[in-house]
C-alpha cells in the first residue's frame, strides 16, 4: 500500500501497469518444509500478489 501511495502522489496518478515479483524461497527437501515456512512463502506470493492487485485496482 504505501508504494501504490508514493506512486500516486510522486506522478499525480494511478498506476497503469502493475508488476508483482515477490517471492518467498526455501532451500531443502519437501519432507524438511515445516508449516510455518510454507505459509509464509504462500503470504507473500499469492496474498501478496492479491492484495498489490486490489489497492492498484486496474479496470
Amino acid at each position: 500500500k504505501n508504494a501504490i501511495d508514493t506512486i500516486r502522489k510522486k506522478f499525480d496518478n494511478d498506476p497503469e501497469v502493475l508488476l508483482y515479483n515477490a517471492s518467498g524461497f526455501f532451500y531443502g527437501g519437501i519432507l524438511d518444509l515445516k508449516p510455518e515456512v510454507l505459509q509464509a512463502a504462500l503470504n507473500t506470493t499469492v496474498v501478496g500478489a492479491l492484495a498489490a492487485s486490489q489497492e492498484v485496482n486496474i479496470n
